[in-house]
Formats: structure tokens, C-alpha cells, sequence
């Protein structure tokens, strides 16, 4: 029999009277279990016994109502605030923003005193001496001798701690006056007023079945019973562990023994030490790898064994990811695990509500961050109500900021559908009245408004989003009370924690058939429950058991002398949970994760080793196999291989033949999967709102300014010789440039900001205006410096220009059509020698634009010029721009680069020493058949690129 039948079976065969017993179990999950098993033991209906869970329990038979942390917190600041006699003159009481980063802790810690049954003055009395001594070990008699006083920061320190006694006691003072009191207090009660359990029935009795961990009061409250026989306590145990005084899983049990006088510890087994069971433990490459492990199992499994399984989510983050690949095959499974609503989008949603308006205060606006209204049109909430022609102009909305490079949004001009409109302005109505100051009840009241919204305007097949907002909206209503009655003041932050631990801790509780199919449950949920089949997913260390520290401002070294739970107790408790499983286990399949994405997330649980090193070893009959798991397709090799098909080959002629640029053929040298990504996949440049100006977008703010400038010195203007033809520039042309440059230069920052001067005044972006300023400023003199030593007339041929031209190119025996194209910064010519200048605001070397002096295991010049054009940063764009000229002009011009930053803006020009650059221009089109041999190679597939002089990828990383 497995434990619930043993329980059922006892109370049949001791023939307790239903209508006086009460069964106390550790889960709701067990409730239907036992009532199952009582129906098929009887073998008829019955009136069944009263079946509960502790707290609910201990909660009912307290003469106060039993209070919600955040009621309890927000009382517990007001009596701190009214400690004045505690505090030195000068001090000021703490604010309540102060007061959150411990008060949650002191609430708690005040909670486990009631609930281990421990004197409030002494344990406080014993944490004010171990403060001081850890602190300084003062000794009074010694600053007296030294004629010494502790200082102001000692004494503030240790009267926080002489303070804790007196909050305690005006805390249940003034809790008591309300007729209220928070947990603790109602175990304290009733473990001292054991008599109120008698009040309306004198036969009751009480079983206690399949607890664990217990605290002094529900021991003291246990003990009481017993000792009056009235009641009686159940163990699920092994003695595998139980005897074993070193074996944590038992440490919780040996304690309840010794505190029972060992009496009366029913169902103790023998069998993890002879029993027969397989264990599987499979190591997953990736994290998803353990969904697809317990998914394929289960596809494989009859539904004979399906009933007899459970799905145990050591991880319980898994739960979406396991509902999503659950087979077909299975038919019924019944989950049995709450749901923690801060799992699901509700936890974005809340995010966005609060960043909104701390965006407004960060940014003293009323406007709205574009990340706001974007995250606003990307939620699942929002696309879940909206129809498609909503959606629409949502997206419209969007694009438009971004072309407009617009950071703040003003919500009244947008261009939205009605129901965005209805949710967006309460999204966006401030918290703050004319005064500046902050309306908590606007808020959550506004809150609940779009909640309200969304609710009702949610279709029947998001019933699970319906859900959740139903139980959040449902949290909230106590909270909003709370507010009405006063909060203390505090800042949005604070706010926004408080709001977040009123109701993070809610979940959604999915309900099914327990007694049939697949059960799908949590460790918490297995409490009492015995299953034959059993898959665990996620048995990490962390995980499984679970390392979150206790929340505590009493030492561990103190929490230990006085009973109360350390980590080492945290690890018994959930030791237990799991080896209690084993008890019935037959097949035990365990997988866990190796995947690295924080420390000490790639080990395995401690208790997979002990069932390696210690069971297996004593048991013989357990088999322990050990597999690796890894998804077909997902490591990093496959991932950057792109194989070159027919129909990306038609899709590069396509490519080659509409517009080539050197940029294109440069992303290919560089890394051939970025090029397959960029180009042929065309997934071309996010376009985004850029907040901080972007170093290419920087480079474009000078390069305009400059067309500007120059304008008006340009021969031709898109192609077409300009009449009448501009006179040659002088030195005495840029110097009115230099005075005329700075309203150019702001307009551009104005026309990227969306005519905000604000946004450019201050932070990065005002260092970027000041650079460019100054590096336009440092180009025009030094232009001035050019021109005034030259002794032939300079012209400005063109700005901007557009060049292009179709060329036939020889690529592995086959003619491709390639359409060259360049956009030309500037063209000028000084006497009769044409010059091609590319500015760059990037730095530049001379061997950027020089062809190479070493060429090992090369032997031929067309090699070696391949070799250079491939291997330096912007040889191949001056010299595709040089082929453009030729080709439209039918002569040669010098081609370069002037850099902003680099070589006091001295041209960089192609070096002709080591070949004839004329003939290399002239035969552009033959190199570049030999660079688009790789290109077209089918058997050399589109690989990432990770080492050399350029790594820096844009899609494959």
C-alpha cells in the first residue's frame, strides 16, 4: 500500500467515528487522495472526516483574524515611527522607503518567534549582545578609563537593537486591540489554549499524517494531543534515513520522535535499502533538451503506465515549456501546481504600468518613453484584445517615431484605435496631482480600471489570460482598502515594491482529475503522495534543493542555539521531500541541465550523487544509468554552416546584379554567414529610436554639413553640369565657412532629435555635438591650410555623388552580371588631377589603404593583389570608386580617404609603389571574379568568420 492507503486503512481498521476526526495533512493535494481511499476501504458512502491543512487548520481556531504581510508591514511602520524615545535628538525617524529594506525581514523574524514559542525581550536581549560584541566589543569600564564615549554611529547602531523588543510588544498590542494578529501568533494561541479545540466537540479526535517539518508551536500542539490521546501522528519515513543520525532527510523526524517520546510513529518502512528500482540520469546539453527528454518518454509510455507517472518540475519555470510539448498520446493530464502569477506576462505587464511613470519622473515629462509605447504595443495583453486594424495603426505608430527618431511621445496626438486609446491613456495618466504629490489610490485604482478592460475584452480561448487577471484584480482589492485607510509616504520605488509583494506570491491553481492520467506537479505538491513512474526535470543544484538565503536579522549561530531554521534545516526539509518519493518508486528517470548560464547552475543535485555513492551501493537492486542528451541541430558548429543551394545561387546573381556595393562585398570578407544574413536572407538594419547618437550616425551629421557647406562650389549636381558653373573654392571660402558651420551642425542634431534641444544638451549626446563642432571646426582649418598653399585653382567637381555601373565579370567559368555602386562623399580637382575623397569618422592608417608587402605561399601578382584587396580595411572601396570614375569619365583619378580623427586630415591614398595602380583599376572586374570565386564555391558552405583583423559580427553572433 502506498502511505494514503495506509492512512485510509487505519482509520477503517481502529474504527474511529468519522464525525469526530479531524486528519491534518501537509498539501491540498493529498485531500483527494484520502477521500478516494476512504470510499473504496468502507466500501459505501460516508459521512467523511473533517480533512485539512495546517495552516487552515490552526487559522480557524483563532479568535483573531490572521492579517496580510503588507497590512502587517505598514502597521508595523507606524508603531516604528512612534519610537521616538529610542532615537538620539538629532536623528530623524526613518523614512518607510529606509524602513522596506528590513521591515520585511524584521516581520518575519517576529513571525518564526511566535511560531517557535521563544521569549521576544530575550532573544532580542541575546541579539543586542552579539551585535555589540561583533561590532566592537566594547567594554564601558575600559572607555571610561580612557575617559572615552562611544560615538553617535555606535549608538545609533545599537539602539536599532534595543528598539526591536518594544515594536514587538506594541505590534501584538496593537494588533490585539483590532482583534487581529498575523500567523505566528495565531500558532502561539492555540499551542497555549489547546483546550478551544474541545469547545463545540469533547470526542474530537485529530490525525496528523505525512508532516515533516515541524515548528516548536505544532510540536508543542501535537505533543498535547497526545499526550491527552486525542491525537495521533502519521510518518511517511524510511529507515534508511531515519536511523541514520547523519542522513539529513531524517534529521526533521528524529526530532518529532524525541519530542513524542517516541511513541506512536506509525508506518516506518525498510524498503530503499532492499527494494529493486531503475534510475535513468540524463544530462541535457540545453535546457529545453530535459522538456524534449520527458516528452519522448512519455509519447512512449501505454496508458496503463501514464496513471501510474508523475511529471515532478523540480524547475517549475518549466511548466510552459512542458504544457507546450505534452504528446497527444497522453489524453488526460492533471497538473497540480499553483502557478505563480509573476511567471506569467502579468510580471511585464506591472513593469510596463510602473516604468511609464517612473520615465515621467526620471525625465520631469509628461510625455511618453517610445520603449514604453513600444513595450505597450508588443504585449501579449494588448495583442490578445486588439483587432487587427488596431494592430495596425499601433505598428504605423511605431514606425513613425522611429523615422522621426522621436524618444518622448505625446499620448494625446497618437494616432491610435479606441480600445489602445481607452488603455493607454489610464497606462499614462500621472500619479502625481498638481502639487507633486503621489496619489497611491489613483493608481491602483487606474490599475484595477484596465484590468477591468482587458478582462472583458479577452475572447473565450484566452481563458488563461482571463485567469490571471482575475486573480491579480482579486489581490488587489484588499490592497486598494489598505490605501483608502493610509500609507505611509514614500517614494514610487517603494511603492512599487510594496504593490509587488502584495500580490506576487498569488498563483494560479490549476484543477484537473488527481486520481487519474499524468500528474504534473511541483515538490511541495508530492507531500504525502506515492507515485511508481516518476520523470524529474531540472534537478540542479539550486534547483533541486533550492539555495535562496533565509531572510533573517538574527545570526545564524543564534538561530541555531535557539531552534530556529538555519540553511542546514532548509536542506533537511526538502532531503526528506525528495527521498520520501523513492519509498514506492520503481522507474526513476532524472534529468538535469550542464548548460552554463550562471554559477553553479551546470551542477547536479547533491542527492543525485548521494543516490550514486551512498544507496545504490548498500542497495544492489537499484540501477543507476547515466545518459547525454543533446538536441540533433542545436550546438554551435551547425548553427554556423550555411550550405549554398540553387536557389541561394540564383538569389546572389539576383543580388549582384540589382546593386553591388563594397560594403556588400566587404561584409562577405569579413564574415561569410553575416553577408548570408544581411544580404541574401535580406534582414538588413534594425531601425530603432536612437537616444544616444550612434558613431555612424554621427559621421553623417559632419558628412552633411559639409555637403552643405560645399554646395554651392559643386560643378555638378546629380550628373548635370550646373549653369552658371561655380567659381574655384579659396581659403577665403572655408573661412566663411568656419563661421557659418555651427547653426548647420545644430540643425542636423534638431532634425535627428525631432526638433527636441533638450535631448542634445546633456549626457553623451552633448559630448557627441561638442565633438562634432569641433572636428568640423578642425576640418575646416585645416582645409584653409590646404588651399592656401596650393598654386593651381581647386574645384569642387560633386558631392554626394552617385556612381554606377554593369560590368560582366568571369566567375568560375561563367559570366555574372554585376551592377557596381557607389555613393561618392567628394570629388574635386586640383589643376588637372581629378581626386576622389571618402570621409570617414573613423580612424585610419596608411595600411588601411596600401597593398601588402608579404605574401607567403602566394607566387602570382593577380594573388597578391586579391590577397591585399581582401586583407585591407578600404582598399577595395577606393579602388571600386577609382573603376566607377574610369568607367563614367574615361580617366583615372587618385582616390582617398580623410579621416575626422586620424592624420590631422591628411588624405589617405592607395599606394602605387608595388603595382600599377592604373591597370588594377582598369582590370577591377577580373580581381573581383576572383573574390567572388569563394562567393560561388557550393562546396565551401556560409561559415562565421571568428578571428582576424575584423570579427565584429551583426547577425550570426
Amino acid at each position: 500500500m502506498n502511505f494514503i492507503q495506509q492512512i485510509a486503512h487505519k482509520i477503517h481498521s481502529d474504527e474511529l467515528e468519522l464525525q469526530h476526526l479531524t486528519i491534518i495533512l501537509p498539501s491540498e493535494r493529498a485531500k483527494k487522495y484520502l477521500t478516494s481511499e476512504l470510499f473504496k476501504v468502507y466500501k459505501k458512502p460516508i459521512m467523511a472526516p473533517n480533512i485539512t491543512t495546517m495552516d487552515k487548520w490552526v487559522k480557524s481556531f483563532s479568535p483573531e483574524a490572521v492579517i496580510d504581510k503588507t497590512r502587517a508591514l505598514v502597521l508595523l511602520f507606524q508603531l516604528y515611527t512612534e519610537c521616538k524615545e529610542h532615537f538620539l535628538k538629532e536623528d530623524k525617524v526613518a523614512s518607510f522607503d529606509e524602513f522596506l529594506k528590513w521591515g520585511n525581514t524584521l516581520l518575519a523574524d517576529f513571525n518564526e518567534i511566535d511560531r517557535y514559542l521563544l521569549d521576544a525581550n530575550q532573544v532580542f536581549r541575546n541579539l543586542a549582545d552579539i551585535k555589540e560584541i561583533e561590532n566592537w566589543s566594547f567594554n564601558e569600564e575600559e572607555l571610561a578609563l580612557q575617559n572615552k564615549e562611544l560615538t553617535n554611529s555606535q549608538k545609533r547602531f545599537m539602539e536599532f537593537w534595543d528598539l526591536l523588543p518594544g515594536l514587538y510588544k506594541r505590534l501584538n498590542e496593537e494588533l490585539t486591540k483590532n482583534d487581529a494578529c498575523y500567523m505566528g501568533k495565531a500558532y502561539r494561541f492555540l499551542s497555549n489554549n489547546i483546550d478551544v479545540l474541545f469547545n463545540e466537540d469533547k470526542l474530537h479526535r485529530f490525525i496528523f499524517a505525512g508532516f515533516n517539518a515541524l515548528s516548536k508551536a505544532e510540536l508543542t500542539i501535537i505533543r498535547q494531543l497526545n499526550v491527552m490521546g486525542r491525537g495521533e501522528v502519521i510518518i511517511n519515513a524510511d529507515e534508511f534515513y531515519l536511523k541514520n543520525v547523519n542522513h539529513e532527510a531524517g534529521s526533521f523526524l528524529r526530532k518529532l520522535g524525541s519530542f513524542l517520546d517516541n511513541k506512536n510513529l506509525n508506518f516506518v518502512e525498510d524498503s530503499l535499502s532492499t527494494k529493486s528500482m531503475d534510475v535513468k540520469l540524463i544530462e541535457c546539453a540545453q535546457i529545453t533538451g530535459q522538456v524534449k527528454v520527458a516528452c519522448s518518454i512519455l509519447a512512449e509510455s501505454s496508458e496503463a503506465e501514464i496513471n501510474e507517472t508523475m511529471l515532478l518540475l523540480a524547475d517549475e519555470s518549466l511548466i510552459s515549456s512542458i504544457l507546450k510539448n505534452l504528446p497527444k498520446s497522453i489524453g488526460v493530464a492533471n497538473i497540480t501546481l499553483g502557478l505563480p502569477i509573476k511567471n506569467t506576462a502579468l510580471k511585464t505587464w506591472t513593469e510596463l504600468i510602473f516604468s511609464i511613470q517612473e520615465n515621467k519622473e526620471r525625465f520631469k515629462t509628461n510625455s511618453v518613453y517610445h520603449n514604453d509605447l513600444k513595450d505597450f504595443g508588443n504585449h501579449p495583453f494588448v495583442l490578445a484584445i486588439l483587432d487587427n486594424k488596431e494592430k495596425k495603426m499601433l505598428i504605423d505608430t511605431e514606425k513613425a517615431i522611429i523615422r522621426y527618431n522621436k524618444i518622448f511621445v505625446n499620448a494625446g496626438n497618437l494616432e491610435i484605435g479606441e480600445k489602445s486609446k481607452e488603455l493607454f491613456s489610464l497606462l499614462v495618466e500621472p500619479w502625481k496631482d498638481s502639487h507633486g504629490n503621489w496619489n497611491w489610490e489613483l493608481a491602483t485604482r487606474n490599475i484595477r480600471k484596465m484590468n477591468r478592460i482587458i478582462y472583458r475584452s479577452l475572447e473565450k480561448e484566452f481563458a488563461f489570460e482571463k485567469a490571471i487577471i482575475e486573480g491579480f484584480d482579486h489581490s488587489l482589492i484588499e490592497f486598494e482598502n489598505l490605501i483608502i485607510e493610509g500609507l505611509p509616504e514614500m517614494n514610487l520605488n517603494s511603492f512599487e515594491q510594496l504593490f509587488g509583494q502584495h500580490w506576487a506570491m498569488k498563483s494560479i491553481a490549476y484543477h484537473g482529475n488527481p486520481l487519474k492520467g499524468l500528474q504534473i506537479m511541483g515538490l511541495l505538491e508530492t507531500r504525502a503522495l506515492d507515485f511508481k513512474r516518476i520523470i524529474c526535470v531540472g534537478m540542479n543544484e539550486g534547483k533541486l534543493p533550492p539555495t535562496n538565503p533565509i531572510q533573517t536579522l538574527i545570526p545564524m549561530d543564534l538561530r541555531a542555539f535557539l531552534e530556529l531554521p538555519t540553511p542546514r534545516e532548509k536542506q533537511g526539509l526538502f532531503a526528506h521531500h525528495f527521498y520520501r518519493l523513492l519509498h514506492k518508486c520503481e522507474n526513476l528517470t532524472v534529468t538535469y541541465t550542464s548548460a552554463q548560464e550562471s554559477i553553479g547552475s551546470n551542477e547536479p543535485s547533491r542527492y543525485l550523487m548521494q543516490l550514486e555513492m551512498e544507496l545504490s551501493r548498500m542497495n544492489t537492486s537499484i540501477n543507476i544509468k547515466k545518459r547525454v542528451y543533446s538536441l540533433v541541430g542545436d550546438n554551435d558548429n551547425t548553427l554556423q554552416e550555411i550550405a549554398k543551394t540553387p536557389e541561394i545561387i540564383q538569389r546572389m546573381d539576383e543580388l549582384f546584379k540589382k546593386s553591388t556595393s563594397a560594403s556588400m562585398l566587404k561584409t562577405f570578407i569579413t564574415c561569410p554567414l553575416d553577408y548570408y544574413y544581411k544580404y541574401v536572407m535580406d534582414f538588413g538594419d534594425t531601425e530603432s529610436v536612437e537616444e544616444e547618437v550612434e558613431s555612424n550616425t554621427f559621421g553623417t551629421f559632419i558628412h552633411d554639413t559639409l555637403e552643405e557647406l560645399y554646395l554651392p562650389f559643386a560643378r555638378y549636381r546629380k550628373g548635370e553640369l550646373v549653369t552658371p558653373a561655380p567659381t574655384n573654392i579659396t581659403s577665403f571660402d572655408v573661412e566663411k565657412m568656419l563661421k557659418n558651420f555651427p547653426p548647420i551642425i545644430e540643425k542636423q542634431f534638431l532634425k535627428h532629435f525631432n526638433n527636441d534641444h533638450d535631448a542634445f544638451m546633456k549626457g553623451k549626446n552633448y559630448l557627441s555635438f561638442k565633438m562634432a563642432m569641433e572636428l568640423t571646426e578642425r576640418f575646416l582649418k585645416a582645409e584653409i591650410d590646404f588651399l592656401s598653399k596650393q598654386t593651381e585653382l581647386v574645384f569642387i567637381e560633386s558631392l554626394e555623388e552617385q556612381y554606377s555601373s554593369l560590368v560582366d565579370v568571369e566567375v568560375r567559368g561563367e559570366t555574372k552580371q554585376v551592377n557596381l555602386r557607389g555613393f561618392i562623399d567628394r570629388i574635386d580637382k586640383v589643376g588637372d588631377k581629378i581626386r576622389i575623397v571618402d570621409y570617414k569618422s573613423g580612424k585610419v592608417a596608411d595600411g588601411d589603404v596600401q597593398f601588402g608587402s608579404r605574401f607567403p605561399g602566394i607566387d602570382s601578382e593577380e594573388e597578391k593583389i586579391v590577397h591585399s584587396i581582401k586583407g585591407k580595411k578600404h582598399l577595395l572601396q577606393l579602388i571600386q570608386y577609382a573603376f566607377l570614375y574610369h568607367k563614367k569619365n574615361g580617366e583615372i583619378a587618385e582616390s582617398s580617404i580623410i579621416s575626422f580623427i586620424s592624420g590631422n586630415f591628411k588624405p589617405f591614398s592607395i599606394d602605387k609603389k608595388k603595382f600599377d595602380l592604373e591597370d588594377i583599376i582598369i582590370n577591377y572586374p577580373k580581381y573581383l571574379g576572383l573574390i567572388m570565386e569563394e562567393m560561388y564555391d557550393e562546396e565551401i558552405p556560409f561559415t562565421h568568420v571568428s578571428k582576424g583583423q575584423f570579427s565584429y559580427c551583426q547577425y550570426c553572433q
